[in-house]
């Protein structure tokens, strides 16, 4: 059980010191959550704006390289040819290996090329043309109004986006068809890895995170068509931040849930020229692992520490309270009688030594006057008990308290008839005369006052009555004298 020292010290110290700790502590972990989540959207936001940039340049080559392709003068010049001798078989196998040779290994990336006359018909494709044929007729018809440029679809299991041109004679400007060259797209998604590696890996709080951090681009169906993990190739990401670039055509900030129904924080950036939305993400959970390591290592030491104060608190209180509560029973025991007890005083120095020496001192004094007061008391009962005159000792409320032997043997009556009873019964049962009841009654302090008694034991007797004054003090004595005799 703990004493009250004990309860007291631990409220101090759980209001002092626990309470304005945990508090601090508290704020603490709050401000450096939000400035690392304020932190990871900035870093998101840069990471997003560098996608931007690469891609960018990486788009603008693959541009520029189908326009190269669209101008080589072997291919207008085949074009025109066959537009003469139509059907010339020798031609296409010429330009189908020309494409093969020639132009497909000048850029790593390039998937496939499909030249189409000025009619539309497919006639040249550096892979099978029986497989190329399907679905390819959007491609002459975007890129005879221009450049097109064809957003990432799965053709024949590979994702592919592409760029188509027209082809154009050189002297006569006349329209010959149309040169669509398709590129691998798993390239954009070698650049999000890389830019995730290259931006995060130099950053303390991110650098773990660099192989689970993601970058979705989204096309206007908002499904995704390029990702730094081929897991979500094709799934749907409508979320707020995507939205809101869409919507607004600016950058953006916030949290989502992400595919796989947990917390991310991501930025997203809106292409205008393609049409994309670009998302760098992050999950929250293990972007803000650092600081809740920190904190939940930071509050266990606390915890620790709390605890250890706690415990130390309670020692210090029991060591406070031991000699106290030693004070408090040898109180205990001397109000009970055992006036020899004493407080042990173990240490000569500090305040409880002072109180122990205090408190015997105290004791010492209190025993000298209860003896003093006990031998008064049998000092005064001996006078009383031997006085020859008859004494009645009453208290506050005029009830008898005591009688002396002269008493008794006055009014041949036993002490203990008369004890506690109202003196104005006692002093009527003994025959005292009306008039020296009516004195005692007041309460006034009278001597030498001369009554008739007509006691039924004694007969008729003249007795005087003294009675000492009763202001501050608890009891008065009655002094009777007969002094029937002496008349």
């Amino acid at each position: 059980m703990f004493t009250q020292i004990g309860k007291r010290m631990l409220l101090w110290v759980l209001t002092l010191v626990i309470i304005p700790l945990g508090t601090v502590s508290l704020i603490t972990y709050y401000q450096t959550r939000q400035t690392l989540i304020e932190q990871i959207y900035t870093t998101l936001n840069v990471t997003a704006d560098s996608f931007k940039k690469q891609l960018d340049l990486f788009i603008k080559s693959k541009e520029n390289r189908a326009r190269e392709i669209a101008v080589y003068k072997f291919l207008r010049d085949t074009l025109s040819d066959l537009d003469q001798q139509e059907g010339k078989s020798d031609r296409f196998t010429e330009l189908n290996q020309y494409l093969e040779k020639e132009k497909i290994p000048l850029d790593p990336d390039i998937y496939d090329i499909l030249i189409f006359n000025k009619e539309g018909k497919l006639v040249s494709s550096s892979h099978d043309i029986s497989k190329s044929i399907k679905g390819t007729y959007k491609y002459f018809l975007n890129g005879k109004e221009g450049l097109a440029f064809q957003s990432i679809e799965s053709i024949d299991g590979e994702r592919l986006f592409s760029y188509s041109c027209p082809i154009k004679d050189k002297n006569t400007g006349d329209f010959l068809g149309v040169a669509t060259v398709s590129f691998i797209a798993s390239a954009i998604d070698t650049i999000l890895t890389d830019e995730i590696k290259r931006l995060w890996g130099a950053h303390m709080y991110l650098s773990d995170l660099s192989e689970k951090g993601m970058i979705f681009i989204v096309d206007r169906n908002k499904t995704i068509i390029a990702s730094s993990s081929k897991f979500f190739l094709g799934k749907m990401l409508d979320v707020e931040p995507v939205n809101r670039a869409f919507g607004s055509k600016l950058e953006s900030i916030g949290e989502f849930t992400g595919i796989l129904g947990k917390d991310r924080l991501g930025a997203s950036l809106y292409l205008e020229k393609l049409g994309w939305v670009v998302i760098a993400s992050v999950s929250k959970k293990e972007a803000l692992s650092p600081v809740l390591k920190i904190v939940h290592i930071g509050f266990l030491r606390i915890g620790i520490g709390m605890v250890a104060v706690m415990i130390l608190a309670i020692i210090i209180a029991q060591r406070i309270a031991r000699p106290i509560l030693h004070v408090a029973n040898t109180a205990e025991r001397i109000t009970e009688g055992h006036w020899d007890e004493r407080v042990v005083v173990k240490y000569k120095k500090g305040e409880i030594a002072q109180l122990a020496r205090a408190f015997n001192e105290m004791v010492e004094t209190l025993q000298k006057s209860f003896r003093a007061l006990r031998h008064s008391e049998r000092l005064k009962e001996n006078i009383i008990a031997t006085i020859p005159s008859a004494l009645i000792v009453l208290n506050r409320a005029f009830k008898v308290t005591s009688v002396n032997k002269g008493f008794c043997e006055m009014f041949d009556i036993t002490i203990h008839e008369v004890v506690g009873k109202p003196v104005d019964d006692v002093l009527n049962e003994i025959g005292i005369s009306k008039e020296g009841r009516n004195a005692i009654s007041h309460g006034d302090c009278f001597s030498d006052l001369e009554c008739e008694c007509q006691s039924p034991k004694m007969g008729q007797m003249v007795l005087k009555l003294s009675m000492t004054d009763m202001q501050d003090v608890e009891e008065v004595v009655l002094v009777i004298d007969n002094i029937k005799e002496l008349k």
